[in-house]
């Protein structure tokens, strides 16, 4: 019947790992009464063990000496009270791998409350008691243990990597032999009297402890190798790079590194207490130790332990992202750099002042916004085909539904008016977000961009697919709700008057058929889909090219300026295709700096967050001057009106790389580590793609260490910030 307390301790521990198994779902948060009444527990508990230690033994019948590591105890309830207060008190979000890192901090508490109870019962002589929570402490160990592995496999397994770190076998090896260490040393507790079988077992528990080991150290060097060779990238990212991919780079390398000192930690932590357990272990099968020296190494071994779970604790906070978090990269040294480009740049393009017809036509654009209803009842009828029977939602640009369905849908009679004026019955609708994209990309993919601006998506590529069948819309717009059906948007394409700018023509074709630049223009004539020139117009509406007054299509500036005063939290929607070619358009641009100086907020609309990656060397290159007009002196009238281009080159690269989350809301571990990944992703491959270029890696570090000294100062002073 001795083993029955043991047996009862084991059991006990093993229910810990049936009541939570770690990857539960993401979980909602604690309301805060049970928070208190939480720490409130925590709190009581450990001050009732600490002074059961330091007064109620000091009794005739018990040891004078009072228990046994209690000053040892005293930090160990101290440390773990203020990180469990500190983690229930701590704003985190709800996720389950959160969820599952605070249930092994509570857990290791819980553990380190136990072992001081262990030795509380010892020092009494209560044997059962003592059996009983020496196994459930060592069992609950054993089971913590193996939530610290699966999350820490989690981790690598969202940073990308395949390593056998990140393998369910290398796991479930680890915990087996963790696990079967427990059982032996409270197998081998009840058979001393046995000396053969003691022996048998003290041998097999050694060679259990070797195993483990072994196969820890091999797990922690192959860790540890990891996130170094992802620290190495970093750092090379951060010499060659500036700006917003800087930052990142900067922010990424906080987080490694944080990730290289925890796993350093918690392995050579837990590597140690174990390498002393077997050499305890040895000694004493080889009775080769005397109680003196038992007893010493008794002391260290305890508080290796101890110090270990202190750590396993700690560690899992860290990771988690509950205990610290790196500062997000901000971008505050462009703010005021931005506020006197503003001042130098005047408020606006507009030209409001110069003209009261020029006025009152920008204030008529400006009241040509339409529902995202009609998008989504417009978008029905290209599917139906009868409207523009050549619509292919996979091909079909933005270009091809203006000439074959836009055109024709808006004119009535001999007159011809923007297609959101029909839609509105001529009544003026202000809208509150105005989109800017270019009209090479597919229209699914700007009718899509649209859609998730609504639903407060930055990426709209799972949205295509569901727009280019009639279930799918229908899905869509049973899932918006009323006030979002209701949301108006301005887009060139419907809000300008089609009719009185190129309905009737192409403009001149080159001169010399033969060269490029007659293929190209040949090229924009027609249909993507078919290979058929585009039908023209026959209306009477006059043309307004060429009059500066009633022209519809040089106002945008205008139009934004009137917008900020008609419509609080108006916002620019800047719809990306997937080449990212809308931030080499030159009115694009324009619409962007317009946007900025009037001080609009921005958001940045990707197809994916891979097309980010993907274009990333690209991006990093961004630069205004680069972008293309059909005209040339529209680039040079853009480019006039920006007072400083570097910091503007910034900020669009910030909008860009925001499509990531990098600077939006709180992230927990696993979200973090995902982010980390994409960054060395990325990174890597820019370095493969610079290294090509050059003979020898070194060179290639020379030229980025010489660099490196004159990196922008506003790349500098966030960084230094974070």
């Amino acid at each position: 019947m001795k083993l029955a307390p043991s047996l009862l301790g084991v059991l006990t521990g093993l229910l810990l790992a049936v009541v939570h198994v770690p990857g539960n779902a993401e979980r909602n948060a604690q309301p805060f009464c049970c928070k208190v009444t939480g720490c409130a527990m925590l709190l009581g508990l450990c001050t009732y063990i600490v002074e059961f230690q330091w007064h109620w033994l000091y009794t005739p019948d018990c040891n004078s000496g009072g228990i046994r590591h209690r000053w040892l105890s005293l930090l160990d309830c101290a440390g773990m009270v203020i990180l469990g207060l500190y983690c229930a008190v701590k704003r985190h979000p709800t996720s389950g791998y959160v969820y599952d890192a605070l249930w092994c901090v509570y857990g290791f508490s819980a553990t380190s409350l136990l072992y001081i109870a262990m030795d509380i019962y010892m020092e009494c002589d209560w044997q059962d008691l003592s059996q009983l929570t020496a196994a459930l402490a060592l069992t609950t160990e054993a089971v913590l243990f193996g939530w610290v592995a699966r999350l820490f496999q989690v981790r690598m397994q969202s940073a990308g990597d395949d390593s056998l770190t990140s393998s369910n076998a290398w796991v479930y090896t680890m915990v087996i032999t963790f696990q079967g260490n427990v059982e032996l040393v409270l197998i081998e507790s009840f058979v001393r009297r046995d000396f053969r079988a003691f022996v048998v077992l003290h041998i097999a528990s050694i060679a259990f402890k070797m195993m483990f080991l072994v196969i820890w150290i091999s797990y922690t060097c192959l860790m540890v190798r990891s996130l170094c060779h992802s620290s190495r990238v970093l750092r090379l990212e951060r010499r060659r790079t500036r700006g917003v991919a800087r930052q990142q780079a900067h922010w990424a390398t906080r987080i490694v590194r944080m990730e290289i000192v925890v796993s350093l930690l918690i392995g050579l932590t837990t590597f140690a207490t174990w390498l002393v357990a077997v050499s305890f272990s040895i000694a004493d099968m080889c009775c080769i130790s005397d109680e003196e020296t038992a007893r010493w190494w008794g002391r260290v071994r305890t508080l290796l332990h101890r110090c270990d779970v202190m750590v396993n604790a700690v560690g899992v906070a860290l990771l988690s992202g509950v205990l610290w978090r790196a500062p997000l990269p901000q971008a505050n040294d462009l703010v005021k750099v931005e506020e006197r480009s503003r001042i130098r740049s005047g408020s606006s393009f507009s030209y409001l002042e110069d003209s009261h017809e020029y006025g009152a036509k920008a204030a008529e654009l400006a009241g040509r916004g339409f529902h995202l209803h009609s998008l989504l009842d417009f978008w029905g009828l290209l599917l139906e085909g009868a409207v523009m029977p050549g619509f292919c939602p996979e091909r079909s640009t933005t270009c091809d539904v203006v000439r074959g369905a836009i055109i024709p849908l808006s004119r009535t009679g001999t007159r011809g008016f923007a297609l959101s004026s029909k839609w509105n019955r001529g009544e003026a609708l202000v809208p509150q977000h105005m989109v800017t994209h270019a009209w090479s990309n597919t229209f699914a993919n700007l009718s899509a961009a649209i859609v998730a601006d609504a639903l407060g998506q930055e990426t709209y590529g799972d949205l295509v697919q569901r727009l280019g069948t009639k279930t799918g819309l229908a899905g869509i717009v049973s899932e918006l709700p009323a006030e979002k059906l209701d949301s108006t948007y301005w887009v060139c394409a419907f809000s300008i008057n089609q009719h009185a700018t190129i309905c009737h023509s192409f403009g001149p074709s080159p001169a010399n058929t033969a060269g490029d630049a007659w293929l190209a223009w040949d090229r924009k004539t027609r249909d993507s889909v078919t290979g058929e020139r585009y039908p023209l117009c026959s209306c009477l509406e006059p043309k307004t090219s060429h009059d500066f007054v009633a022209c519809e299509v040089n106002k945008f500036d205008s139009t934004m300026f009137l917008l900020t005063r008609k419509v609080a939290g108006v916002a620019q929607v800047v719809v990306v295709d997937p080449h990212f070619d809308v931030l080499y358009r030159a009115w694009c641009v324009a619409e962007i700096v317009e946007g900025n100086i009037l001080g609009i907020p921005a958001r940045i609309a990707v197809f994916s967050k891979d097309a980010v990656d993907e274009n990333y060397e690209r991006l990093l290159l961004l630069d205004v001057r680069d972008c293309e007009a059909s005209v040339q002196r529209d680039k040079d009238m853009i480019l006039s009106k920006i007072a400083d281009v570097d910091v503007f080159n910034l900020r669009l690269q910030q909008l860009v790389f925001s499509a990531q989350g990098l600077f939006g809301g709180w992230l927990d571990g696993i979200e973090r580590s995902k982010h980390v990944a994409a960054i060395v992703k990325r990174s890597t491959l820019s370095l493969e793609m610079a290294q090509k270029s050059m003979p020898m890696i070194c060179c290639f570090r020379g030229s980025l260490g010489s660099d490196s000294e004159s990196v922008s100062s506003e790349s500098d002073a966030s960084c230094s910030s974070v």
